[in-house]
């Protein structure tokens, strides 16, 4: 049996019927039958679409000095019983090849001959610090048995690690896994090689791009695997396919792509080779219907069959249009834009948990309706925290450099302190006993025992013993 990874369990049985007849190279349509879902999917578009006008009616410019680094993760989803460095779980080397050669796609390089394209004007970047300060090589592994039905969307929340340590808007998550599929067939898999959210779903759990493997890094297929990705990150970063909403350009702007110059376009043909004959296609004859001023084109154009964005062959795609770079850019600084805050390129914060040494006091054994003082120890006096977050039992308790609390009860306590420098922080905790200092006091409202001390000495726990008909009460020293 084949094995793959199932993106959703959400999609209607119509959609699975169609897709069964047909099965595009790129999912990102079906992606949105899922996300149309959730609460508050249109009004995020239309704020998303709001500001994309009104970015270009700034007139924001793209054409920066340098490309922005954004950061990354790269989750390599693979067998238990693969071969690090073998199919699926692609080594640590390849990650990295396939990453240096999708970033010099996007700067416009070409990869087989065909003309040059635009620069997008960002690039990747693996990520070598976590949202809590720890390092990271930007490289996850996930060693799954995912099979062809049952997983969904909840594996890829599962994956995401958004606990802390990674969170969506502060890093792009990708994900290579086996196969992509949405129809369970007899024969395996049925499905894309490639999906993505749109930014709609920035900061959530699911925010992500995936593709196969395979396409990652082969070396036998250096430009099929980046033009898979482009298409993908495209749609990540606000790109429709070409062909969307067909041939309507009343205004280029909210019509068909929304890009201005793409000319407009009916045609999602995976199947057509039209473009490798030298004589496009031409399926709609709108070009010029929009009359506003931000509409490029000056007479009836072919099909953008070499636009990343179309479903013409790979053979003959090699660019994005200035315009779609246009619309990337606008959602990186707009919706997106916590990317380029991220602290994923901080140096980590091995310090600041070196430093650390223990909470004060150290005795682990404290009194009932006493006031007891907290401190954090570190190893150099000179090291001074900028704040420090107490919780006790997990439960955050107060912000301050010195703890004083009362515990009320005698019982096991957590003690835990988040100590924070610069962008750093690191946690410490202690747990302690509290204890009644008599032990004549020591009953609680429902009649049981608890940790005491006596005039003797010496600080005392209950045991209890089953004599007969009745339960006896053993105090046991502890110390």
């Amino acid at each position: 049996m084949k094995y793959l990874f199932l993106f959703s369990v959400t999609l209607y049985l119509s959609v699975a019927v169609a897709l069964a007849q047909h099965y595009p190279i790129c999912g990102h349509d079906q992606v949105n039958i899922h996300r149309a879902q959730t609460d508050g999917y249109d009004l995020r578009m239309q704020q998303i679409e709001a500001d994309y006008i009104n970015t270009l009616s700034s007139g924001f410019s793209t054409r920066q000095a340098a490309p922005d680094t954004l950061p990354v993760i790269i989750h390599v989803l693979h067998l238990p019983s693969t071969t690090l460095g073998v199919d699926e779980n692609l080594s640590n080397a390849d990650v990295l090849l396939g990453l240096d050669r999708l970033n010099s796609f996007l700067s416009g390089n070409s990869c087989d001959g065909l003309p040059n394209g635009v620069d997008v004007g960002f690039r990747f970047r693996l990520a070598r610090r976590a949202t809590n300060g720890a390092t990271t090589t930007g490289i996850i592994r996930h060693a799954t048995t995912a099979a062809e039905q049952g997983l969904g969307q909840s594996s890829i929340t599962a994956f995401s690690i958004n606990d802390g340590t990674f969170n969506s808007n502060q890093y792009i998550h990708i994900y290579l896994v086996k196969s992509i599929c949405y129809v369970g067939t007899g024969t395996g898999c049925q499905g894309p090689l490639g999906l993505a959210t749109g930014p709609e779903a920035h900061g959530d759990r699911g925010d992500h791009i995936m593709a196969e493997s395979r396409f990652w890094y082969d070396i036998n297929e250096p430009c099929e695997g980046v033009k898979l990705l482009a298409h993908e990150i495209g749609h990540y970063f606000n790109l429709l396919h070409t062909f969307e909403n067909g041939c309507t350009n009343t205004n280029c702007l909210t019509d068909g792509d929304k890009v201005c110059d793409t000319p407009p376009d009916n045609l999602s043909d995976r199947s057509n080779v039209a473009c490798l004959s030298g004589t496009p296609n031409n399926s709609c004859s709108t070009d010029i219907d929009d009359t506003y001023c931000s509409n490029t084109l000056q007479t009836d154009e072919p099909d953008p069959e070499e636009n990343l964005m179309d479903y013409s062959q790979f053979d003959c795609q090699y660019t994005f249009t200035q315009g779609q770079v246009d619309r990337m850019q606008a959602c990186l600084y707009t919706t997106r834009s916590s990317y380029l805050n991220s602290t994923a390129f901080d140096d980590p914060c091995t310090s600041t948990l070196a430093l650390i040494t223990y909470i004060s006091p150290e005795s682990p054994f404290l009194t009932v309706d006493s006031i007891s003082t907290f401190t954090v120890v570190t190893n150099f006096p000179a090291y001074t925290p900028d704040s420090i977050q107490w919780s006790i039992n997990d439960n955050y308790t107060a912000t301050s450099n010195i703890f004083n609390t009362t515990f009320l009860a005698a019982d096991e306590y957590k003690v835990s302190a988040r100590v924070f420098r610069g962008n750093c922080f690191a946690t410490i905790a202690q747990v302690v006993q509290v204890y009644r200092e008599d032990c004549s006091l020591n009953i609680f409202p429902s009649g049981m025992p608890d940790l005491c001390s006596t005039n003797g000495g010496g600080i005392w726990k209950p045991s209890f013993n089953k004599t007969g008909g009745s339960i006896q009460v053993d105090n046991q020293q502890i110390i």
